[in-house]
Parts: C-alpha cells; structure tokens; sequence
C-alpha cells in the first residue's frame, strides 16, 4: 500500500486535464499504486445531471447556485473519497476543490467562503495547475460541456 494522495489537476477547459491525469495514472500504475480517477463534474449522478442541464440552458442557475452545485457533486464522491484514500490509494482529479474558487472568483463570489464550503472534502495533497492562455485551448473544433464564454478574468 502507498501513501494515499490527491493529485488535482486545475485549468481552463481543453487545457489538458484529463491528458495529463491520464499520463500520471499509467505511470503511477506502472509503479504499482492503485490510482482512482475522477473528473468533475460528473454528468452521470443526480447533482451532475443538474449541472448538466444548467450548461446546457435548461436552469437558470445564479453563480452562487452553480458553485454549490459544483461543490455538491463532488460531495457525491466523499465516500468514495475517503475510502480510497484509507486505502492508501492515489487519486487523480481532472478538476477538484479550486475550480470552485478560480471560476466563483471570476463571478465575484468571495473566495473565502468558496474554499471553507468545501472544507469537509479531502484536501488535495498536490494541486497542478495547467496555465494556458484561452486561446490556446479554444481551438477549432473543441468541445466541452463547461465550456462558456471566457469571463473577465479569463481574458486578462
């Protein structure tokens, strides 16, 4: 058994999350280590349909609603989490507790409370932040559920 650890993998849309979460699991596979991957969020619970749907048109959510939705599907997986990691498994998240902040941040949702709503879920051990500009990752032809018009901080 390793030492469990969470490897956050943070960054705009089609930035190269799940690329890079996928090449740290097949290497700490080959290691020996069982890893655990998630992205959030994750279009397949309850809370993830409504986010769904959200970024698809059908709610009309506030920033603050969409924040706590965010932060609730990733409460779906603290079972999951907390087992893993007693476990002592790695888990890699393509997206985890900063999203909430970085993307509520650009809405003017106070960071603070941002950070202390998800203070019940495992902390990140490692936090990767792949810093691109957005037209870099908006190229022709991508597609993505959460992506939306670059807001304000996106296009400084």
């Amino acid at each position: 058994m390793g030492r469990a650890v969470v490897i956050a993998f943070e960054g705009l849309d089609q930035s190269g999350k799940e690329t890079q979460a996928r090449h740290l699991r097949g290497r700490l596979e080959q290691d020996g280590r069982t890893v655990r991957a998630v992205s959030f969020p994750d279009y397949e619970t309850p809370i993830g349909q409504e986010v769904r749907k959200a970024l698809a048109g059908e709610r009309d959510f506030t920033p603050e609603v969409m924040q706590l939705l965010y932060i609730a599907n990733r409460f779906e997986y603290k079972p999951r989490l907390d087992h893993w990691l007693a476990a002592g498994d790695a888990v890699i998240c393509d997206r985890y507790r900063a999203s909430s902040v970085a993307y509520g941040e650009a809405q003017g949702l106070d960071p603070a409370w941002l950070e202390d709503i998800q203070r019940h879920l495992p902390a990140p051990t490692v936090t990767v932040l792949l810093d691109i500009s957005p037209a870099t990752c908006s190229f022709p032809g991508s597609a993505s559920m959460t992506t939306q018009p670059p807001c304000a901080a996106c296009r400084r």
